[in-house]
Order: C-alpha cells, then sequence, then structure tokens
C-alpha cells in the first residue's frame, strides 16, 4: 500500500474510532436507534468487502455509516464530512446513485426503511429485492444483488436458509441489465455473471456451477462451442447448459442443441418461466442440500458460501465460533473470539500460515460451531488485513478463492 494510503487509512480508522464512541454515546439511552447504528454499520461494511472496494474506500463507508447519525448541521460532523470527502455519500439529494459507494451507502439505508416499515417483507427475498430496486440505477441494481445474497449467507449461517443452487450467466448483455440474474438472486440462487466466454471453461471446471445460461453470440468463442466444449469435458458434461439468443435463425439452434443443450431460448426470455425449468432440472439432478443446523452447528459446502464470506459474517456479528473445514483429506480449524481471528490450524501449519492454506481451499465442507474453549492466540492482525493477503497469496498462486 502507497505510504500516502497508509496516512489517509490510519486517519480514518482514528476518525472512525472517535466517531464511533460518540455515537454510542448519544444513542445509548435508544436500545432501538442504537442497534440500527450498529445494524447500518455492519451491514455496510459487508457490501463495501463483498463489492471488493480498495480498504481505504470501505473504510470510508464505515466512517459515512457512523457520521449519518450525526447532527449535519452541526460545525464539527460538517468539518468531517468535507475533511473525508464524504459529501457525495453524506449530502446527496437522494434519486439513483452515480457511483458505487452511494449504491452500497443507499441501498443498505433502503432496507433498514423496509425494516421499519415493511418487517413482513423480510423474509420474502422476492419482494425484498424488488422494494430495494425500484427508482434504482443498473449500479444499484448490482449492488441490490450483492446485498440479497449477504442476507441469505446470514440466514444460511443461522440455519434459516438452505441455497437452491450455482448458475453461472454468460452474456455481455446481463453485465449491463441483470434481469435473469435478479430473479435468480432472489430466489436463492447463487448468481456468477460472465460477459464473454474466454477462459470461462477453466471457471466452469474449477467451480461446477449446477446450471449455465449462455447467449449464442459471444465474443472469442461462441455459446455453441462454450457447450460444445461443456459436453465434451468428462468433468462438465453432465452440467445443463441453457441457450439463448435474439436471432430467430434455426441453423444455430439446432447445433447448439446437437452438442447437449438443454434449449435455446429467444430473447427477451422469460425469467419466471426459465425459473420454473431450473428448478424442475434441478429437483432431479442436484443432491439433496446438507442439513443445515445439525445438533453440532451450522454445517454446509464452500460452493454454496465461501470461506471468506463466512469469516467476514462471524466477523461482522462478534461471534465465537470454531469452525472446521474439510477439503478432500485436509482438515482445517479457525476459531474466532469476539469476531476476531485469533487461531487457525490447518496440517503442520498454524496462525495466519494456517489461515491463508485454508483460505486457497477452493471446495470442501465446513461446520461452524459456538465456541468457547479458545487456545493461545497466534493470530493477531486484523479481518480485513487477513482477507487481503489470503487473497493476494491466492491470485499469486492461481488458484483464486471464491
Amino acid at each position: 500500500m502507497p505510504n500516502g494510503n497508509k496516512t489517509d487509512l490510519a486517519n480514518i480508522n482514528a476518525t472512525i474510532m472517535v466517531v464511533r464512541t460518540l455515537v454510542q454515546s448519544k444513542l445509548a439511552f435508544d436500545p432501538s436507534l442504537s442497534a440500527e447504528a450498529a445494524d447500518r454499520a455492519r451491514y455496510i461494511h459487508l457490501l463495501s468487502t463483498r463489492s471488493k472496494l480498495p480498504l481505504v474506500q470501505v473504510r470510508r463507508l464505515d466512517l459515512a455509516s457512523w457520521l449519518s447519525f450525526m447532527d449535519k448541521n452541526e460545525n464539527t460532523t460538517r468539518s468531517l464530512i468535507a475533511n473525508n470527502r464524504l459529501e457525495n455519500i453524506l449530502c446527496a439529494n437522494g434519486g439513483p446513485a452515480n457511483d458505487i459507494e452511494q449504491a452500497i451507502f443507499y441501498t443498505v439505508l433502503k432496507y433498514q426503511h423496509v425494516q421499519r416499515a415493511y418487517p413482513q417483507v423480510l423474509s420474502d427475498f422476492r419482494r425484498l429485492h424488488k422494494m430495494l430496486c425500484e427508482d434504482t440505477s443498473h449500479e444499484e441494481t448490482v449492488v441490490v444483488n450483492r446485498f440479497i445474497r449477504i442476507l441469505q449467507d446470514e440466514k444460511f449461517m443461522d440455519g434459516k436458509h438452505v441455497f437452491a443452487g450455482y448458475v453461472l450467466i454468460v452474456d455481455p448483455e446481463e453485465m449491463v441489465s441483470p434481469v435473469l440474474s435478479s430473479t435468480l438472486t432472489a430466489e436463492g440462487f447463487d448468481v456468477e455473471v460472465f460477459p464473454y466466454s474466454d477462459e470461462v471453461m477453466e471457471h466452469i471446471k474449477n467451480k461446477k456451477p449446477d446450471i449455465i445460461i449462455s447467449e449464442i453470440k459471444l465474443p472469442i468463442k461462441d455459446g455453441c462451442a462454450l457447450c460444445r466444449d461443456i459436453k465434451n469435458n468428462p468433468d462438465t458434461a453432465n452440467i445443463p447448459i441453457f441457450i439463448t439468443t435474439s436471432a430467430r435463425g434455426r441453423t444455430k439452434a439446432r447445433e447448439c442443441l446437437k452438442y447437449g443443450a438443454e434449449e435455446v431460448l429467444l430473447k427477451p426470455v422469460d425469467a419466471e418461466t426459465l425459473l420454473i425449468k431450473i428448478q424442475r432440472i434441478l429437483s432431479t439432478t442436484k443432491h439433496p442440500p446438507v442439513s443445515s443446523q445439525p445438533p453440532e452447528g451450522i454445517t454446509g459446502n464452500l460452493t454454496d458460501i465461501s470461506f471468506a464470506d463466512i469469516i467476514q459474517i462471524m466477523s461482522a456479528n462478534n461471534r465465537n465460533m470454531l469452525i472446521t473445514i474439510k477439503s478432500e483429506t485436509r482438515e482445517g480449524t479457525v476459531y474466532i473470539k469476539y469476531g476476531q481471528v485469533v487461531h487457525a490450524i490447518a496440517g503442520n501449519l498454524t496462525g495466519e500460515k494456517a489461515f491463508y492454506e485454508i483460505m486457497s481451499w477452493k471446495e470442501g465442507t465446513f461446520r461452524a460451531q459456538n465456541w468457547s474453549d479458545f487456545p493461545t492466540q497466534s493470530i493477531n492482525s486484523p479481518i480485513m488485513s487477513l482477507l487481503m493477503e489470503g487473497a493476494r497469496l491466492s491470485d499469486e498462486s492461481g488458484m483464486p478463492p471464491k
């Protein structure tokens, strides 16, 4: 990190500590508002990190979340907003977001409004998604999709939600207008979108989606060629693939069906109809989900929720947990005390080296248990530093985490 960024980060961190203390003191006699402030800070932090923002930007948004509970007419508050260049977040006039920071902030504020005014909607992700997407920019719609997934992750970690499946969409149009991904996300699917087919085969082999949806007309390699490659590879041949197209010609459609596509769908694709088709296929092909609430804790699969996301959620909720990860013949354990990673073991490795080793595992199962018996602390680095360093090491090794 450049020295200038280090200085900015140190200043922001110090300011956050002061502002957070002021807000907590101010709201100490209002438990409801105090809880709302803590939730806002937690969700903004989770959404910022899930959006892969630089650490300085994440901390700016953390600061904005706490400042939003201070009186903006006070000189001190105005000065803090100006000195940290937060006018675009805290002094905007509403309306669709103009950038990623506004999109994150507005999404969480909208969610908290729904939480207060329409609490019955919170358990219905489709209705919640629709309400959060009203009058939004494209940037906000993408952020809303991420936020819905965070809420689903939290429910999963509480044993209240089972993921419907993992869907990979290969279509540049979906990057601009995420109609299909929004519908599928709201229904509990983990959705990833690629704008083109180049290098996607390696991703498919590593992640093994439950369903693939691909446009025919793609740069570099078209959807029919991608379908052929998927069906000719024994590791991916069983993955159902839907092909979408705006063209009405039958030649390419026949070619895709010959290679093994489930169906060729004419755009605009009716998202609800496609959802029914996907659910019907998965009801006969997908293995039953691992029980999400066995007596010994929460269990799941790393293809449903990544190790990094598990750590962030546990951290944001200040949990005391033992997380056990099993990947092929390997096993690792991570101890989280009051939301901080304090120890990790992976084979002969301990401490941060063990944590980074576990973070590189792309597949496997996990169990998260409430815990109180902690070993001697071997990790002192903050969560964000651990995750950023783990991601860097994984990138260098050519094995990026989910």
